[in-house]
């Protein structure tokens, strides 16, 4: 994870080995340093901190990273290493079987009882990464109903299509996805 962490000692054997270790900013245990006994370390990931980084929450970690060397008694040096964090694209999450409800006699562009589906992005919906796009892809071949892309409100499109003594309910396909480079998004069933 960038440039390696230098030092020098000037004296021979033992005495002239530099090892390193994290002293603060780690609290988590995100981050190791490699290269005891050498005169460069890198930080990289911990097992924890490849899953546990989050841009979101946390992007910009300072470590104070501590060389010192094998001599007694033992001179250390100090540096403060800061480590900035790329924010990438997090698929938006759509709450898993939703129910909406809508009577056979609704009105057309009635909206259905239960509200938007709902769904959320972990990017700041004011950025592209999380600003949420929705569509019905399949389930209502009868074109019954229509979906308001920006807010995920489904609504009646054909109320004529309606009729609850033929089809008592109707599991929609939908699909919310955000507007980031990659645009992630999910699918899901959504029952009517």
């Amino acid at each position: 994870m960038g440039d390696p962490l230098e030092a020098e000692d000037e004296d021979a054997g033992d005495e002239g080995k530099v090892y390193w270790e994290v002293i603060s900013g780690d609290e988590g245990g995100l981050f190791k340093l490699v290269g005891e006994g050498e005169t460069g370390a890198t930080i990289q990931l911990t097992q924890a901190g490849a899953s546990a980084l989050d841009y979101e929450s946390k992007p910009v970690h300072v470590l104070t990273v501590r060389a010192y060397d094998g001599g007694s008694p033992s001179l250390s040096s100090f540096v403060n290493v800061t480590i900035q964090l790329l924010d990438t694209n997090e698929a938006p999450v759509l709450q898993a079987n939703q129910e909406l409800r809508i009577g056979e006699l609704a009105a057309l562009r009635a909206p259905l009882l239960g509200g938007s589906l709902n769904a959320s992005d972990p990017e700041d919906g004011t950025t592209a990464d999380g600003k949420l796009q929705f569509e019905i892809l399949g389930g209502d071949s009868r074109g019954a109903f229509d979906i308001n892309a920006g807010t995920g409100q489904i609504f009646v499109a054909d109320a004529s299509k309606l009729d609850h003594e033929t089809v008592d309910s109707i599991d929609l396909l939908v699909r919310v996805r955000d507007s980031g480079a990659t645009a992630d998004g999910i699918e899901d069933r959504l029952s009517v």
